[in-house]
């Protein structure tokens, strides 16, 4: 049984959701398809034979919970809670996790609009990054909704996650904010890459093991600086490798036109 991603579709039609006995059986077979799921992927992932379209699907989803219709939107958005909840080692698949990241910023700025396009909202917002579109309502009150809904999923499902799988996330974040575009706009701020950094920095049960102490400490302990130094080092020796792979491809004559160190 794959993945129905489609599942929410089903409940684009407007007629469709206002029929109350009619719509009452389509919610008992979306809840049951939603159950017989979840048991189905906790045999795969012990059997550890999840397939590769899942991250896809989960994407897919993600998206729909986005949807300009409100029981579709509902509808995905229950579906993939249901699903990161009970399976948190699905945050540790990056393209997910940078959608999410993605999906975060797009709501955010699409919510900005209600002070920047009043009168003429943007619908459609696209992440080149993760390959992502978003057709969003023209309701800035539903968008802001949408938002403070995803912002208190994303902060359990990454909670979930660091309790779990810390050092994975970790890596996943650090990659995310590392080959993320300067920001030259002083007023453009990702709400995607401070969810990131915030989780990035947050200890995991190893560290909370060898630092009790912390618990009656006025402020709390976070791994901030060995985040900076591991993102500096990544992105240090990523030049330097930049650097060897250019002196070999066009000859050691060209090796004088590499910045210089600092």
């Amino acid at each position: 049984m794959d993945l129905p991603a489609s599942l929410p579709m089903y409940f684009v039609n407007d007629g469709l959701n206002k029929s109350g006995a009619l719509a009452g059986c389509m919610d008992a077979i979306a809840e049951n398809v939603i159950r017989s799921y979840v048991g189905v992927l906790s045999r795969k992932i012990v059997d550890h034979s999840l397939s590769k379209e899942l991250a896809g699907e989960l994407r897919q989803l993600l998206i729909t919970s986005c949807h300009r219709i409100t029981k579709p939107r509902d509808i995905a958005a229950k579906y993939l809670n249901r699903l990161i909840t009970s399976f948190p080692s699905l945050m540790c698949d990056e393209s997910l996790v940078c959608a999410i990241l993605e999906v975060l910023t797009l709501l955010r700025y699409a919510c900005e609009g209600e002070f920047t396009d009043e009168y003429s909202p943007q619908p459609d917002f696209t992440s080149e990054r993760a390959g992502i579109r978003l057709q969003l309502t023209d309701n800035y009150r539903v968008r802001n909704d949408m938002l403070a809904s995803l912002i208190k999923s994303v902060e359990s499902w990454f909670g979930l996650a660091v309790l779990r799988a810390p050092m994975e996330l970790q890596v996943i974040l650090q990659n995310y904010l590392s080959a993320h575009d300067t920001v030259v706009v002083p007023e453009a701020m990702e709400l995607g890459a401070t969810i990131a950094i915030k989780f990035a920095t947050t200890q995991g049960p190893l560290e909370r093991k060898a630092a009790p102490i912390s618990g009656v400490a006025a402020w709390r302990p976070d791994l901030t600086k060995l985040f900076v130094s591991q993102v500096a080092g990544k992105n240090h020796y990523a030049g330097e490798n930049d650097g060897i792979r250019l002196a070999g491809s066009n000859g050691q004559e060209r090796a004088t036109f590499l910045p210089p160190r600092s």
